[in-house]
């Protein structure tokens, strides 16, 4: 990137499933603009996750299981997106 050029992250996830036989879609929705070449919305997206889990585990904030785990369990992912949101990366929700 050039000095001048900022970038975007957009991510948009479909899920489709069924609930007492009604069909349900769940839109889920994020959008960030980075606001340097140093400060970029790539940056924030991949790097602030990790640093956020790995302060919240040397801090004993949360135990996850040990070895290599994925982040689809609640234990991990809930306070990451807490916090997430208090630096402006959040995802919207809509239900089709």
């Amino acid at each position: 990137m050039l000095p001048a050029e900022k970038d975007m992250v957009i991510m948009q996830h479909e899920v489709e499933y069924t609930h007492k036989e009604r069909k349900i879609k769940l839109v889920s929705s994020m959008t960030l603009k980075g606001e340097s070449r140093d400060f970029s919305a790539m940056s924030k997206t991949v790097g602030l996750p990790m640093g956020i889990l790995a302060r919240m585990v040397l801090n004993n904030k949360i135990n996850i299981p040990t070895g290599v785990c994925i982040p689809n369990m609640p234990v991990v992912y809930r306070p990451v997106l807490t916090e997430l949101k208090h630096h402006g990366i959040s995802f919207r929700e809509e239900v089709e």
